[in-house]
């Protein structure tokens, strides 16, 4: 029964394993229930720091998906 217990630890340990390149592909991530988020280094990172992705590109940088409507600008009349 010991051999059994420790041979599904160690099975479940090694699933978990894998390694991140060095690539400098900033990610924004966040937790969930959280307002925190976090720039980190690559997509694979921020997997492994159990985060989900906010948006590529770093924190600071806000992506615009939304773009002016010329109809809701002022034109002075």
């Amino acid at each position: 029964m010991r051999s059994i217990c420790i041979s599904v630890i160690a099975i479940f340990s090694w699933a978990h394993v894998f390694a991140c390149t060095t690539e400098f592909v900033p990610v924004c991530g966040y937790w969930m229930h959280s307002p925190k988020t976090q720039t980190f280094q690559n997509q694979c990172k921020m997997n492994e720091a159990g985060a989900k992705l906010r948006h590529a590109g770093s924190c600071q940088d806000t992506p615009n998906k939304q773009t002016p409507n010329p109809a809701s600008k002022s034109n002075g009349k």
